[in-house]
């Protein structure tokens, strides 16, 4: 199995978002990287798949003290 390993800059052209993007939500553990040692990060595309779609499946903190 090989897995597809991708800069910031390459992830975030991949996913048409700016690089600070994929900063944000690294900071916010939305995104784990594969590898990160000094100045290189990379992260796995198949990874990063599942981690914006848990992401988005999970209810926004905001909507949870909304009550009917």
């Amino acid at each position: 199995m090989t897995h597809e390993l991708l800069t910031p800059n390459e992830l975030a052209a991949r996913l048409r978002v700016h690089r600070q993007t994929i900063r944000n939500w690294t900071l916010a553990g939305k995104l784990v990287p594969a590898l990160s040692v000094g100045h290189v990060t990379r992260y796995d595309w198949a990874q990063v798949l599942q981690d914006l779609e848990k992401a988005a499946s999970s209810p926004h903190p905001a909507f949870e003290k909304v009550q009917p």
